[in-house]
């Protein structure tokens, strides 16, 4: 008999893979495909509402604490509405004129100053006024009683009706000097006083160093931080939170309205104006005339800086 064939057998250790097959038996691998990574969304927040009595601590920051003394009725009623019709018809009111990028406009209310001082803000000059009328030098006492603080100085603004206002700013000129204490008493249609907390200071300084990763060379940023809207550092080499509202970009910064109204008294102190923003908006809705008045302490400017 003729000798068989040796049979080719699979020799192979259990579990290992053939080293070759057919072409019609190879696998195809699968494509590698970029994903761009989600970017983390960040939700506008919704501003807060102070209606209530009270003091309120807005912020902690390096500069200071800010803080607001919210206190509805300061002035009664019946009280209120004669001292209203009377610096109505009383105090000189005037309209100031800007001029901007050689555009001149006229501030949307009228204003009247009262103070020795001169008082200077939005590159327009005050000039001094001595000559108080004595409803304005009553309350101005009344309101020291309250609140223990002195002042020399009166802003006061008249909101004729819905589309006068005052846009976003700090009451922060050198003359104020530092942690200036502002006390608003408003008389008339109510209105809303709106604010909005500055951009945090480490936004400063991202910017001046863009390709610095804040962790190493700012050790007390984590605690800053802590008290600012923010997101994950984009410099991926630290997972600490920064904040991103740069170049004035105010989109998801906390933000507070709070309703004025009529004989209210609303007292800012501490570091609101370094930290803090305000304003009084247009409204839609029709409103009836307004007056607030902001009293305050002028130094001359070599005093205040």
């Amino acid at each position: 008999m003729a000798p068989t064939a040796p049979v080719a057998r699979n020799v192979a250790p259990a579990g290992t893979r053939q080293a070759w097959m057919r072409k019609d038996q190879i696998h195809t691998q699968k494509q590698f495909v970029f994903e761009k990574p989600s970017e983390v969304e960040r939700k506008v927040p919704d501003a807060g509402v102070i209606d209530k009595p009270g003091v309120y601590e807005l912020s902690t920051l390096p500069t200071g604490i800010s803080k607001i003394h919210l206190i509805p009725g300061f002035i009664d009623s019946e009280q209120a509405d004669w001292i209203f019709e009377q610096l109505l018809q009383d105090i000189p009111w005037g309209q100031r004129t800007h001029i901007r990028q050689e555009i001149s406009f006229e501030e949307p209310r009228l204003t009247s100053w009262y103070g020795e001082l001169p008082y200077t803000y939005s590159r327009l000059t005050m000039q001094p006024n001595p000559n108080w009328h004595p409803l304005l030098t009553m309350l101005k006492e009344r309101i020291e009683e309250f609140t223990g603080y002195t002042f020399n100085s009166l802003l006061c603004n008249l909101y004729r009706n819905e589309k006068d206002s005052v846009d976003w700013h700090s009451d922060d000129e050198p003359s104020l000097g530092r942690n200036p204490v502002i006390a608003s008493l408003s008389f008339g249609a109510t209105r809303t006083f709106e604010m909005r907390k500055k951009p945090s200071p480490v936004d400063d300084f991202l910017q001046k160093y863009p390709s610095s990763c804040p962790r190493y060379l700012l050790p007390n940023i984590s605690d800053q931080l802590s008290l600012v809207k923010h997101e994950v550092c984009s410099f991926r080499k630290c997972d600490i939170p920064v904040s991103k509202e740069e170049n004035g970009d105010y989109t998801y910064v906390e933000r507070l309205r709070i309703p004025l109204d009529h004989g209210t008294l609303l007292m800012m102190e501490g570091a609101t104006q370094e930290d803090w923003q305000h304003r009084v908006p247009k409204e839609y809705h029709s409103r009836d005339a307004r007056i607030n008045l902001t009293f305050r302490i002028i130094y001359p400017e070599s005093e205040g800086t």
